[in-house]
């Protein structure tokens, strides 16, 4: 159980993440849920044995999963978690927490782990979440569609025309593509949005 007058700590994202497998997965061992991570998730989010280990004694040691050995012959036992009711919360405290997209892909990673991730949740809880997305999603869009490549063909300054030249082609053709994603991703939060509401 956790100590009476800790001071809530802000959870590594891995904390959260195998609190929302292992409530997806009651009765997952450590290995298990790597393998759910490699098999499901890996597109999104990676983690290793050595990072797992670690959070699930965290996750244990602050009484947000309970964890059983499970014997076996001729193999090592086996460690079994699962989540409590503080777990629980602590899992959904993070998924509906508010979304901060920027321009990368490892940002856009994040909130769409999250999203895969709420399936025990209301849909009233998964679309706030996902308005949450679009606005901010929408803000980014519209900034990136704003500035486009001004700030970059600053720095292009002292070169000559024709490098500059193939330096604005290429850089144009990369700001395209990211506007292209920002705009694919709302189509698909928007889509989403509308399935849970039917």
């Amino acid at each position: 159980m956790p100590v009476k007058g800790r001071r809530r700590r802000t959870r590594p994202e891995l904390d959260c993440i195998l609190l929302c497998l292992i409530r997806m997965h009651k009765d997952a061992s450590g290995y298990q849920l790597r393998a759910f991570i490699e098999e499901s998730t890996a597109y999104l989010y990676r983690a290793h044995l050595s990072q797992i280990y670690p959070a699930l004694k965290r996750l244990h040691d602050d009484g947000l999963v309970t964890c059983y050995v499970q014997e076996r012959t001729g193999k090592p036992d086996l460690k079994l978690y699962q989540i409590t009711e503080e777990g629980i919360a602590v899992a959904e405290e993070w998924l509906t927490s508010a979304p901060e997209f920027d321009s990368t892909r490892e940002s856009a990673s994040r909130q769409l782990m999250r999203l895969v991730l709420m399936g025990h949740l209301e849909p009233e809880q998964i679309i706030a979440y996902v308005d949450d997305c679009i606005e901010v999603l929408s803000e980014a869009a519209a900034q990136h569609r704003e500035n486009n490549l001004l700030s970059e063909v600053s720095f292009l300054a002292d070169l000559d025309s024709d490098t500059r030249n193939r330096y604005e082609l290429i850089w144009k053709h990369e700001s395209g593509l990211i506007q292209e994603k920002y705009d694919l991703q709302l189509e698909h939060l928007r889509q989403l949005r509308a399935e849970l509401e039917a």
